[in-house]
This record gives C-alpha cells, structure tokens and sequence, in this order.
C-alpha cells in the first residue's frame, strides 16, 4: 500500500509572523478609523450669516444714548434712595399702594436731561447687535429705561392725560423695536413691547381719542411690529452666539464652558476628547439650522415645535440618566455638539413663540382701539371685525399664533387669540388669550 504524503506543517515563527502582521494591519486601520472620527471638519463658510453691524457715530448710536440715560436715571435713584428703603419710583411703579405723585414728578423733573436722551436715542438708527464680544448680553442700564418710560406713562395717565400717557408707552414699544434685533434669545425688546402694550390695553377704556388720534396710535403700533427683516438679524445674532459658544466648549476653566458643563449635566461623564467635542462640526450644523429658519420660517406657530415651559420638569441629574443613555452618549461622535445644538434648536423656537406673540398683543390692541372708535362714532359695536375695514383698520390682521383672523364675540364683549395650544376654546380665560371688551 502505497504511503500517503503529508504537507509539512509551517514553523512556529512563521505562523507568528502571519499573526502579527495581521494585528499590526488591524490595528493600524484601527488608528485610522479613530483618527478619522477625532477629526473635525473645516470651518463652515459662514460670512452669509455674520450680525450686519452699521457704522454710526457715537452721538447718534441709540444703543450709546439708551446707556448714558439709563445711567444717570440709576444714579439718581441711588441719590434718593441710599438706603434702599423702598421708596424710589421704581418701588412705586411696582406697588400701587407706595405711589405719591409729588416724588413721582419730582423724579421726572431729577430726570428731565435722561428723558432727552431717550428721546434724542428714539429717532436714532441701531448699529446692530449689542457688545460685539458676547453678543447676548443686556447692559444693566438698559433694563432702567424701560420702567421709567412706563412711569412717565402711568403718571400722566392718572392724571387723566391718556393722549400724552399713550405717547410714552408709545415711546416704550419704539424702545422694545430697537432693541428686538440687537440681542439674542433674551427677548428683552418682545418684554419691553409687551408691558407697555399691555398698560395701554389696561387704559383703553378709560380714553376717548379722536379718530385721529386713533388712526396715529393704530399706524405707530404697525410701524413697531417686528418684521421679517429684524427676525433675520436675530437669527444671525442667534447664529454668532452659539457658533462662539461652540468654539468655547473644550475650553471648560472659560465662563461658556463651565455653562455647558452646567447645562448638559448628562454629559459630565463624558470626557472633552476629540470625538465627543468637536466644534466646526457643530457650527456645520448650526449654519444649516439657521438658513433654513432663514428660507423656510413659517409665519404663524402652527408648524412649530410645542412651546417648551423652563420653568416645569425636574431638573436633569447625573443619577437620573440611565445607563443605555449613558453608553448611547458615550459612543455618540460629538455628543457635546448635539447636546449644544438641542438647545439652541429650543431657543431658536421661543424666540418665534416670543415674536408671535408681542406681534398678536399689539394686533390686538390696534383691533381694541378701532373697536372704541367705531363705538364713539355709532354708539355700538361692529357686528364684525370686517366692518372696521377701511375706515379704523387697514386690514384685519391674522392672529398670529394660528394664521386666521383673531376671534371676536360682540355678545360676550371679547375678542381672544388661540393662544400656545392653538385651539380655539371660545374665548375660555384660563386656555385662550382673552381680551375684555370694557367699553
């Protein structure tokens, strides 16, 4: 029987040999997978998107004048009140029962060369955003000339002066106006707007203007309503802000660092590697979320995300994130970006809930102003809005939280938007933004 030949079986060193080149190539193509995922992008082309800042000199920057009044008003306030005892006209303005019209006027006559200021500011054009450095940031001083034109307003209107109170409050929407465009999701200016607006409705019933002078009320309100063009230097605003937050993210001993540690209490576990942070990748993606709210944004909330409320919920906690979140975050390639970027997507949307609503208030208060004309002239009101149309209102504008034309009921006296849950619950208080007809 003829021997079967058997193939020799290779040295050991030479299987060796196999084994380590094979992990050597493993782990090189390893290295490179890592490498590749470690790596950010380039920046993004973003000079489309960059806050337009005019050249405007010093003495006739608004912002500049706003700030030099705020600061003499604060001054004055710390003159009359250096013991805080709560007697300044600020305290006044905040509780009725402390109102004492001698220290009230006596505060606008400490405050006559403040009151210039303002109004020399009022007619002055806006450079563009506020404190090119931070871009989101509120000078102190500013938040003084808001209640201070609401107390020019609340005294002449106590007096009976509704004409001359209506102009200061006037003067506050104009101020909210120039404000809306220069500062980033704060909404101070929609704020502004809105409390003054609002003390106007709160007055209306007790005025009896001309037809002329409610046809100046109704154009002044229109010239005040943001615009599209001022939600576009907001959004680019929005976009300037947290692109510079994004390139501060692995920096965590800055101040906007240490916040997104602060924000994303999920993340803490998370180290700050090239993998999970990497900003020009994040800042990709946010110039993509702002040009398309720049092209496609919708012009009522109907397509909106529900409004987010801040102030309800638990807070996050590092204990209350489970642990397949935990593994998800931990192998998810620039989880510090996406976190970033579900926050600003939520901003981005309350600043349009914000807009659209300083927007309805003041389409509402034109709409109550051409009401109480209407009744002036014929002792009744209108059957329909549409009867207002055109000698009150130009056009009937749309609510704008919904699109379609605010509600209005001559039986129970109430006109009302849909309001955040835009459905219309027939003019109920406690769901819809209600309007009392109190004339």
């Amino acid at each position: 029987m003829e021997k079967q030949a058997t193939i020799p079986s290779p040295a050991p060193h030479r299987r060796l040999r196999v084994i380590l080149i094979a992990f050597t190539a493993a782990m090189l193509l390893l290295f490179v997978v890592v490498a590749v995922l470690c790596t950010d992008t380039a920046p993004p082309e973003d000079s489309d998107l960059q806050p337009v800042f005019a050249d405007v000199p010093d003495d006739q920057n608004a912002l500049l004048l706003f700030e030099e009044a705020g600061d003499q008003i604060d001054q004055n306030i710390k003159e009359a009140d250096p013991e805080h005892e709560g007697t300044s006209w600020r305290d006044m303005l905040r509780y009725e029962e402390r109102w004492d019209d001698e220290k009230v006027a006596a505060a606008l006559r400490d405050n006559a060369e403040a009151i210039r200021l303002i109004e020399r500011a009022l007619s002055c054009p806006v450079p563009g955003p506020l404190m090119p450095g931070a871009k989101d940031d509120i000078h102190p001083s500013f938040v003084t000339v808001r209640p201070f034109l609401e107390l020019e307003g609340k005294a002449l209107c106590r007096k009976g002066r509704f004409a001359e109170g209506y102009a200061c409050y006037m003067k506050g929407v104009r101020f909210g106006y120039q404000l809306g465009p220069t500062i980033v999701m704060g909404d101070a200016g929609s704020l502004t707007k809105l409390v003054h607006v609002d003390r106007m409705t709160k007055y209306l019933p007790s005025t009896s203007f001309d037809e002329e002078t409610t046809a100046s009320f109704i154009r002044n309100l229109d010239a005040d309503r943001f615009t599209g063009e001022q939600f576009g230097q907001a959004l680019k605003l929005f976009y300037a802000r947290y692109a510079g937050i994004a390139d501060l993210m692995k920096n965590t001993e800055s101040e906007m660092g240490e916040a997104i540690l602060q924000t994303a209490l999920e993340l803490q576990y998370v180290p700050m590697s090239p993998y999970h942070c990497q900003p020009n990748r994040t800042k990709r993606e946010l110039a993509d979320i702002v040009r398309k709210a720049l092209k496609q944004w919708p012009a009522d909330c109907t397509a909106l995300p529900k409004r987010d409320n801040p102030f309800t919920g638990p807070p996050i906690s590092r204990e209350g994130i489970s642990t397949t979140d935990k593994i998800r975050q931990f192998l998810t390639r620039n989880s510090f970006g996406d976190a970033l970027l579900q926050g600003a997507g939520r901003d981005l949307s309350e600043t349009f809930w914000w807009r659209q609503e300083e927007n309805m208030r003041i389409t509402a208060l034109q709409t109550l102003l051409a009401l109480k004309c209407h009744k002036s002239e014929t002792g009744s009101l209108p059957q329909s809005l549409d009867e207002l149309v055109p000698a009150h209102l130009p056009a009937i504008r749309a609510d704008d939280f919904d699109g379609k034309p605010l509600r209005y009921s001559p039986e129970k006296k109430l006109l009302y938007s849909v309001g955040e849950d835009l459905v219309d619950d027939g003019g109920d208080g406690r769901k819809d933004i209600i309007f009392k007809i109190e004339f």
